[in-house]
């Protein structure tokens, strides 16, 4: 099969961050430092176009708004919010669409523990595709994860058989 004799590599691949006001700086920077190094492209997805404030006052420029910036757009995406970003997010459609979706097409889901009620909302369960990024290595086994593109073990349980 193709998918058995691909290289695993994010080399060209884009990685998308629904990033929210007051996000931690140090994941998004580690995250994006990550994702460079490995020859991919990181794109910002906020709530509004007009971007975002990071934890420590940083203006984050949105490269799309989350209304016309749609998971699928992405090879792997990542959920960098804070509490109260989190909070609002959870009562969007579009937010829990884009959690839903990337669910859905089996791609890996980097995430951090604010994010929780948004999971839980878009039913993204926990998986070896749901990496928390601030734990031990969390960004590491990420992009190790999102080298590999899609988690196929996550079809048995999104799919009916036959």
């Amino acid at each position: 099969s193709l998918i058995k004799k691909a290289k695993p590599t994010l080399r060209g691949r884009k990685v998308g961050v629904l990033l929210t006001d007051g996000a931690d700086d140090g994941t998004l920077d580690a995250l994006r430092s990550a994702v460079e190094k490995e020859g991919a492209t990181l794109a910002i997805v906020a709530p509004k176009a007009g971007g975002v404030k990071t934890a420590k006052g940083k203006r984050v420029a949105a490269d799309h708004a989350l209304s016309s910036g749609p998971s699928i757009f992405f090879d792997a995406v990542a959920l960098v919010v804070s509490a109260k970003g989190a909070e609002l997010l959870v009562r969007e459609a579009a937010a829990i669409d884009w959690v839903r979706d990337a669910f859905g097409h089996l791609k890996v889901i980097g995430t951090v523990k604010a994010a929780g009620p948004i999971l839980e909302k878009a039913a993204a369960e926990e998986d070896a595709g749901v990496v928390d990024l601030a734990g031990r290595g969390g960004v590491k086994i990420f992009i190790e994860a999102a080298r590999r593109q899609r988690v196929w073990e996550r079809e048995l349980i999104l799919r009916t058989p036959g």
